[in-house]
């Protein structure tokens, strides 16, 4: 079983034009284990707008693991 544990680092980088093609790129990032058998896990999320240098945002989402 997993749970949404929140977000940690979250950048708003550059706008989204209407009818823009984005696409989201995600690399896990960190895995921490904690007590009982909980693991955190970390995926940074990077949401890329087609033809930009800059992306529109990157996030940190943060799930917590019951094993």
């Amino acid at each position: 079983m997993s749970v949404n544990y929140g977000l940690n680092r979250v950048w708003f980088l550059a706008p989204v034009a209407v009818g823009s093609r984005i696409r989201d790129r995600a690399v896990l990032s960190g895995v921490e284990r904690r007590s009982k058998g909980r693991v955190l896990v970390t995926v940074t999320h990077t949401l890329e707008i087609e033809n930009e240098e800059k992306p529109a945002c990157v996030a940190d989402v943060l799930s917590l693991f019951y094993v």
